[in-house]
């Protein structure tokens, strides 16, 4: 009898408990459902950037990048100071000088061809020692793509490089055989060859000229430097990142959608984009959806509480990312949170 009453009055008791329960069970639930609407069009913002890498190596000069910089399409920012080319060319000007006054002077065909065999023979050491140091700085940067330290074009670059260094030893190479015969075949030099091997040196000059212009850094876009990677007096090989450059006039909201809330959009359709600082009241933008996704990704809705954007999940979570372009008034910055604004 005791027993009984002990379990009829706890059971009493507890029943208020049970409501109060079901009562913040049911708030639990109505709480996350709202916060999951809520994150449905969450995404951050991105723009077109374009890393700016040396095309030469040497010393950077007259290098006056700064973070904040705002810079037009075409711009030379910087020089870089390749000793060995500048040598090259200072070399290749004397030998056209001093054949030109042989050339007056009526020196023979044999001692000129000697003076010249040696030339071609010095600039070939030259560029067989700098294609062996590209092919290795070429291996080094290979390694570090595979890596994921470096972009793919920094390591292209060094084929461009190769390929013109191989160019100009052959054509070298060549004219040291044409040198030897030529000395070996007589003693004299007519006005006709004269003029031909002058015609040849200006040609390797201009070549010459031409690979210079790659020590000039160039801004490939208009925009605003986001990141300086190198400074004044660096030394810096083909392929060094120098600095990035981004458009921040136009900025991109990349965000995800469910599939009902996707198919309420399509592509050209003017939305509301919203800034999510989580310190001021949101900013609201008119934009222009220019992508949707069609297939669903591996991807969460990028929560206001995540740093760090979009969680992988499974892919049944039918979420679509959808990028909207709107014009920046300086308030928006890359990967700064925002949300589509979508209309009841």
């Amino acid at each position: 009898m005791t027993y009984a009453y002990i379990v009829t009055h706890c059971s009493a008791n507890l029943q208020p408990i049970r409501w109060l329960l079901a009562a913040m069970l049911m708030a639990i639930f109505t709480g996350c459902a709202k916060e999951s609407d809520a994150d449905d069009g969450m995404g951050r913002f991105e723009t077109d950037e374009a890393t700016v890498i040396a095309m030469s190596s040497g010393e950077l000069q007259q290098f006056g990048v700064a973070e904040g910089q705002q810079l037009q399409k075409g711009m030379i920012v910087g020089l870089i100071e390749n000793t060995e080319l500048l040598a090259q060319r200072e070399e290749l000007r004397s030998t056209l000088a001093e054949m030109e006054n042989n050339q007056q002077m009526a020196i023979s065909q044999g001692e000129l061809a000697r003076r010249r065999l040696a030339d071609l023979q010095k600039q070939a050491t030259s560029l067989r020692q700098q294609i062996a140091e590209v092919q290795g700085e070429k291996v080094h940067y290979e390694e570090l793509y595979e890596k994921g330290v470096v972009a793919r074009n920094q390591v292209e670059a060094f084929d461009t490089r190769l390929d013109m260094l191989e160019k100009q030893l052959m054509q070298i190479e060549e004219q040291i055989g044409n040198t030897v015969v030529a000395d070996e075949g007589s003693h004299g030099m007519s006005p006709e060859d004269a003029a031909q091997r002058s015609a040849e040196l200006q040609t390797q000059l201009t070549q010459l000229d031409q690979q210079l212009t790659g020590i000039q850094v160039t801004v490939p876009i208009t925009g605003t430097v986001v990141e300086k990677k190198a400074g004044e007096g660096d030394y810096v090989t083909a392929g060094t990142p120098l600095f990035k450059i981004a458009d921040l006039s136009r900025m991109t909201l990349r965000a995800y959608l469910s599939s009902e809330s996707a198919a309420r959009l399509k592509i050209g359709q003017k939305v509301k984009v919203a800034t999510e600082t989580g310190l001021t009241m949101p900013r609201e933008y008119d934009g222009i959806v220019t992508w949707i996704s069609q297939q669903a990704e591996f991807g969460s809705k990028p929560s206001k509480d995540n740093s760090q954007g979009a969680t992988p999940q499974a892919a049944d979570d039918g979420l679509h990312a959808v990028k909207v372009e709107v014009v920046n008034d300086g308030q928006i910055a890359i990967g700064m949170r925002g949300r589509i604004v979508l209309e009841d």
